[in-house]
Parts: C-alpha cells; structure tokens; sequence
C-alpha cells in the first residue's frame, strides 16, 4: 500500500511524540538515542512540508482553469464551488474568507488566441495567457532566493596524454526578491445578496489582472538578465528571423526551444504572410492557428512590446513563488460603516534567469 505525503508527515510527527510521551510516563529525559529519533523525525516532517508545498505549486496558479472540472466540459470557473459558496457566506455572516487559486498550466492546443481571449477551454474571457507556465515553478524559502546563473561549457576531442581544454564554465551567484502583485475592488452587501454569482466573476477578472502583470514582469525580468541572445530583422521576414533564431538556439544550447512568444501584432503578419511567387496566404486565412512555428509553440502575448518576439526555452528560466495565487474579501478603512467589502487578489514571486544563452530576443522593424 503506498502512503501518501501527509500521511508520513503524520507518521513522523507520531512517532516523535511516542518517543515523548514515553520518557514523560517514566520521569526521565530522553536519552541520546531517543533524542537523535525525535530530531530525525522533525527533520523528515520539514522536509515532508517542502515536498507537499512544492507539489501543490505544480497545480496552482499556471492557468485558469478549475482543476476539478472534466476537460470537456469546462465550467468556465477557477474557483471551486465550495470556494463560491464559502464566499457568499463570508459576506452574508461579515466574516473574512481566504481562497488558494488551484489551477494547471493553461496550455493551448489548436490555436493561439490574440490578446484579450482565452487561450483554454472553459477560461473566463479576458484571461490572459501565464507565460510562467512555460518554466519549472518552484517554492521559494524566504522572500530573497539565490540562484545560479551557467554559462554553456564546451568539450574537445584530446590526444593521449595531453593537456584536457577548459571548459569555459562560469557560474555566477545571484539574489533576487520576491515582488508582490496585487490588485482589489469594493462591492457592496446589496450587491452580493443580489448578484451572488458575480462574486465569481470578480475574483476571476482579479486573477486574470495578476497574471498580466505577472507575463510583463517575467519579460522584463529576461530582458534585463545579461547575456541573453538576440536577432533583428523586418517584420515583413518575420519567419526567417524566428527560423534562424530556433536554429541559433538548437546550435548554442543542444536542444529545440520551447516557445516562440510574439506581440499579437507580429501575430498577425505571421498570419497574413504571402509566398513571393504566387501571391497566396502560406496559411488557409479561415482555418484556426497557427499554434506552432517551425514546429515551435506559438504563444501570443500583448505583454511583449510591439514588433518584439522571444524564443524561450524551459530550462533556462524558473519562477519562484511564495504560495500560490490567493484571493482575500476583508473590510478596508470604512468598509464596514458604508456596507462595502474589499475582494484582494495577490501573489509573491520571482523571476531566474539561469541560463540566459537560452533566452533570444528578437526585433523586428
């Protein structure tokens, strides 16, 4: 029978206080045995906590789509209906409710949408697409993370007996803080008691909000981190410019990128490009896509500036996180005097940049 994580981190706290309760009924101290077991078991129940927070990052806060939905049949709702219903009680009964946002990564599979539309089954429009689920996310211990920053190493073919090159390995320590996004909105008793299932469609635009602001600081926080490669071109050549980039990439890293991320203009010419000869679309213009690029995933984000493109890569980048997206309604100031609530959405993360030979920038004119 396997046991799952909280039942051994219950099983560690157990025989810890076995080993207590023990030397209290025989009115001693633990000896230097019992004491190494006790310290051994705390220290298997800390660990324990690490694993099972790390493992419910891996489903929050990537996408927005309810976890508990059946993909073919979405709900449209990142929230549960427990999560609803405690909401509508929280303001009926003046009382604070906290929600933690559990969603996967919203990837999309036929088509990419642009700015403004869902990019997932079932997702509430306006949501916009969370590049983050693009990297490995992680949970991060404190609110600064140390990273290490590694150039690409490089290897030859040498004599016998000779001297074996350098291979130009560098790693470099580096520390970043957390940044908080946040965002909130009042509404009134009247309207909850009215409207109760638009209380659902708030938190929904709130999380959205969050994860646009998140896109940008991700984007930002790449295109500072030094190092990263670059290519320029006209936006008219927009696909040989990205060809060349993806093979760039291949060449310098080994491995295929993961996504190309273009500002929905960019978008646009690259579904609008005409074979020189004949004149005629390279895509069915009443067909959906493209969702990929020279057979790289395609993302559309109006988080990129206009007439820039990423070529990203997985490995290269991880986001760390403080928890995962989590939605508030409380009473701010004179909240309680004037019948308001305050519904708060936020979040705590930071962007790595750890392999910024896997990161292209491209510019196009």
């Amino acid at each position: 029978m396997t046991i799952n994580l909280h039942e051994q981190r219950q099983q560690a706290i157990g025989n810890a206080k076995a080993i207590l309760q023990k030397a209290q009924l025989e009115g001693r101290e633990l000896r230097d045995h019992e004491q190494t077991q006790v310290k051994a078991a705390m220290d298997d129940v800390k660990n324990l906590d690490k694993q099972i927070e790390g493992r419910a990052l891996a489903t929050s806060v990537m996408g927005l789509t309810n976890c508990d939905d059946d993909p073919d049949k979405p709900s449209g709702s990142i929230f549960s209906d427990a999560d609803a219903k405690g909401i509508v009680a929280a303001v009926k009964t003046r009382q604070s409710y906290r929600a933690e946002v559990p969603s996967k990564a919203a990837l999309p599979s036929t088509l990419v949408p642009t700015a403004g539309l869902g990019v997932a089954p079932g997702v509430y429009p306006g949501t916009a697409f969370p590049i983050a689920s693009l990297f490995a996310n992680e949970a991060a211990d404190g609110p600064t993370v140390r990273f290490y920053q590694m150039s690409a190493a490089t290897a030859a073919i040498t004599a016998e007996g000779a001297a074996k090159p350098d291979s130009g390995l560098a790693v470099t320590a580096v520390d970043v803080a957390l940044k908080k996004i946040a965002t909130l909105v009042k509404f009134t008793d009247e309207f909850a008691d009215d409207a109760p299932f638009l209380l659902r469609h708030l938190q929904q635009e709130l999380t959205s909000a969050v994860i646009v602001a998140e896109n940008a600081s991700i984007l930002a926080s790449i295109g500072a981190a030094s190092g990263i490669q670059t290519g320029t071109g006209t936006t008219a050549t927009a696909l040989d410019v990205i060809a060349d980039a993806i093979a760039a990439a291949e060449a310098l890293n080994g491995i295929t990128p993961t996504a190309v991320v273009v500002n929905p203009s960019v978008l646009g010419t690259l579904r609008k490009a005409k074979a020189s000869t004949a004149g005629s679309y390279y895509l069915d213009p009443l067909l959906a896509g493209p969702s990929t690029v020279h057979g790289v995933q395609l993302v559309s984000s109006a988080a990129t500036a206009t007439g820039t493109g990423w070529v990203l890569t997985s490995p290269g980048v991880v986001v760390y996180r403080r928890g995962g997206i989590s939605a508030d309604i409380g009473w701010d100031g004179t909240d309680f005097a004037s019948n308001l609530r305050t519904l708060r959405v936020e979040e705590r993360f930071a962007t790595a940049v750890l392999r910024p030979g896997m990161i292209s920038k491209l510019t196009l004119t």
